[in-house]
């Protein structure tokens, strides 16, 4: 027994040695005896006396906690919390946000963007703070992605609940028009479900102790923001909030043309309080923004603009037995995507129904949108006009109007103007690659050339350096703003939720003195419709001068021929997946772009179901730069959606799938 005793006390004393040295060299263990960070040799982070965050803080504006932060942070690309924490001594915030001991960041706006901006400054041991404007979530968890992709689940299951034909085959039988989508009860699921994801990313900026604050910010100067009650904004609501680093992250609203007149948009909170009369009108011409909540289905609605946003409601309103038609300015649907998955789009999704197909009118503009005095023929009249002669192409009468033709930044009001900072085209707030504010841009530029224009701050001195020995200006137009940042659909580079996540993260990075600038060519984007519709792939340069950035095959053979490439093409069809057949869904492609010579991806498009979620193994393979010819040796799982994106790639390499 004494024996077996003594073996027990060694192995827990082996143990523990153990457990401290995997700590030590793993983790980055700090004795309680040494003020001094220790830190693994093989993660490269070098230790941060107290002594040296001093010395820097005296030679700066920044606090001692933040300097000790940012040297560790900038040192070690794979930091902590917890090691940055430790780094800065513990300082303890006494009047945060003041004057005196300032924020490192204020987030102003906290949709998805602003949100992932907290978090990610958190999780490096940053002070953040977040003014939410009133509107926590913003457009995207509120009135936009979270509700819109509700009403589509609700809209696919009535799909797959009235394709009796189908149906019978499985053996399951229904009664003739037995199913039903009723608009108000899937609208108040849509915002019920919209209300929990809201209360999550509230909960969570709460557990990790982020403080929110509801109030409108102005920027009054370099690091100072001035506080403006919204209507919800408790009565202690403080006047000025004090940062070092600004990120703004405002978002966007509706862009509506000129000619139609749209009731405006209450703040989000009073939208219960409305008159009956009110939400009737709203729910006449209507936005994306309006659309979620209809308290009955229209017979007969318009919807200008045919890019992902009206072909995703067209989706739910035919679902919901209302005619459609959608007025499109350019020449197909959805501009912009692949025409081979444009096509395939307009056959599966317009034409899908034979008694009641989706009308389209392309080349064409809604010249104006009236309200009828009369209730008859019917409450609204859409004149048209042809886009390229201005002749009249007749009236359009619906019951109803969406206008899906696109969103503007929300950047009025923000104070700007009095740093220097001049408006892109359309309203869109200048920033460079690593989304520092410019000052001094041309008005007249896009976001985009703004953007591309711009040099990230590792390569900024060098570029400037090369351009003076040829006896050039700058690196780029425009004067970096230290200490602000602009995120999300107010830059305008790419207006998705998760290209404002990507972002955040990117501003952040910067702040913390490491370099992460902001890849839009590895950015995804679906319409969730069904079947949905995806894409990954592109250079904002293309947006210069053919309107699209994103690599679809005219595109990328300009870019072959420009370059002297060959390129690659190669698809697979979704009738050969076992699991698309066995679900009955087995409509739809998958196609990629890649370059001969190396076998670089440039660019993939899929149509066909669950096509959002199958593209990140293509973005993550572009993100990664893996080439053609590997992908096509890696195994997926059987029966799976994703071996159509494996027979593509084998295609590509001449392999053989089926």
């Amino acid at each position: 027994m004494k024996n077996r005793w003594a073996l027990l006390k060694t192995f827990c004393c082996a143990a523990a040695v153990y457990v401290h040295l995997v700590l030590h060299f793993s983790l980055g263990f700090v004795h309680p005896s040494s003020k001094t960070l220790s830190t693994s040799s093989h993660i490269g982070v070098a230790p941060v006396s107290p002594a040296a965050a001093a010395a820097a803080a005296a030679a700066g504006p920044l606090s001692a906690a933040y300097t000790a932060r940012k040297q560790l942070l900038r040192a070690a690309p794979g930091a902590s919390l917890t090691q940055a924490a430790a780094a800065a001594g513990g300082a303890a915030a006494t009047a945060a946000g003041s004057k005196d001991d300032p924020y490192d960041i204020a987030v102003v706006g906290l949709g998805v963007g602003g949100h992932a901006a907290c978090l990610h400054a958190k999780s490096l041991g940053l002070r953040v703070a977040a003014v939410s404007g009133g509107d926590p979530g913003g457009t995207c968890v509120n009135r936009g992605c979270i509700p819109s992709k509700a009403l589509l689940a609700a809209a696919r299951r009535a799909r797959m609940l009235q394709q009796q034909q189908l149906l019978q085959q499985m053996g399951i039988h229904l009664a003739p028009n037995a199913v039903t989508l009723d608009p108000k009860a899937a609208g108040q699921y849509a915002l019920g479900v919209a209300a929990k994801v809201r209360k999550g990313l509230l909960g969570s900026l709460a557990a990790h102790k982020i403080p929110v604050i509801d109030a409108r910010a102005v920027v009054e100067g370099p690091g100072v923001l001035s506080l403006h009650p919204t209507p919800t904004s408790p009565a202690d609501t403080p006047q000025t909030l004090h940062a070092r680093n600004i990120i703004l992250a405002p978002g966007s609203v509706p862009f509506v043309p000129p000619g139609i007149d749209v009731p405006p948009q209450p703040h989000p909170q009073q939208q219960q309080q409305q008159q009956q009369q009110q939400q009737e009108q709203q729910h006449q011409i209507m936005t994306s923004d309006t659309a979620v909540g209809l308290p009955t289905m229209p017979s007969y609605v318009a919807i200008i603009g045919a890019g992902y946003i009206g072909l995703e409601f067209a989706e739910v309103f035919s679902s919901m037995g209302a005619e459609v038609v959608l007025i499109e300015a350019g020449d197909r649907l959805l501009p912009g995507v692949d025409p081979d998955i444009a096509e395939a789009a307009k056959r599966l999704l317009l034409q899908r129904d034979p008694e009641r197909p989706i009308k389209l009118h392309t080349n064409t503009l809604a010249a104006a949108v009236k309200r009828m005095q009369q209730q008859t023929p019917a409450p609204l009249e859409i004149h048209l006009k042809d886009r390229e002669t201005a002749a009249d192409k007749g009236v359009l009468t619906p019951d109803a109007c969406l206008v899906a033709t696109g969103r503007k930044p929300a950047t009025q009001g923000l104070g700007l103007e009095a740093l220097g900072v001049n408006l892109q085209r359309g309203g869109f707030i200048p920033v460079d690659k690593c989304m520092r504010v410019l000052r001094h841009t041309s008005s007249s530029r896009s976001p985009r050339e703004a953007f591309e224009g711009s040099a990230a701050p590792a390569a900024a001195a060098g570029a400037a350096a090369a351009g003076a020995a040829k006896g050039e200006g700058g690196a780029s137009e425009g004067e970096v703003i230290e200490g602000l940042y602009c995120i999300g659909d107010a830059n305008g580079v790419l207006q998705l939720a998760h290209a404002a996540s990507a972002q955040a993260a990117t501003a952040v990075e910067t702040i913390a003195g490491r370099h992460r600038p902001f890849n839009p060519r590895l950015i995804p984007a679906a319409c969730f419709t069904n079947p949905e519709i995806a894409f990954v792939g592109g250079d904002l340069r293309l947006a210069l001068y053919r309107g699209s950035f994103r690599y679809t095959e005219p595109e990328a053979r300009a870019l072959s021929e420009r370059e002297g490439f060959s390129l690659g093409v190669s698809t697979s069809s979704f009738k050969a997946n076992s699991k698309a057949l066995a679900e009955g869904e087995a409509e739809g492609l998958c196609k990629i772009l890649w370059r001969r010579d190396t076998g670089q991806l440039l660019g993939c498009h899929i149509i066909g179901p669950h096509a959002g979620d199958l593209m990140q193994q293509c973005a993550n393979a572009m993100a990664a730069g893996v080439s053609v010819h590997q992908l096509a040796t890696y195994t997926h799982t059987h029966p799976t959606l994703s071996e159509t994106v494996e027979a593509a790639w084998k295609h590509a390499v001449g392999f053989l799938s089926h």
